[in-house]
């Protein structure tokens, strides 16, 4: 299994994640982060903010960005 760190990015701003996750995979890697954006994306909404972070980003315990993913395209489109 490989370490994969799912990091929070908005603009110059980076939340690391320091401990990472063994995942068998680079795609597990990918679904995680993008149930890491609904979750953050539903939170927000729930709380009323205004702002979030603007991507989620995966990286192999190497230091290779292995996925970015937008948070706004989890929004439905009729949201969006």
């Amino acid at each position: 299994m490989t370490r994969y760190f799912i990091h929070l990015v908005d603009g110059e701003d980076v939340i690391c994640d320091p401990e990472g996750s063994d995942l068998p995979g680079m795609a597990i890697a990918r679904e995680q982060a993008v149930l890491s954006a609904r979750e953050i994306l539903a939170e927000a909404i729930k709380a009323g903010k205004h702002h979030i972070p603007r991507f989620v980003v995966v990286v192999s315990e190497g230091g290779n960005e292995v996925a970015v993913i937008d948070i706004r395209t989890m929004l439905p489109s009729c949201l969006a």
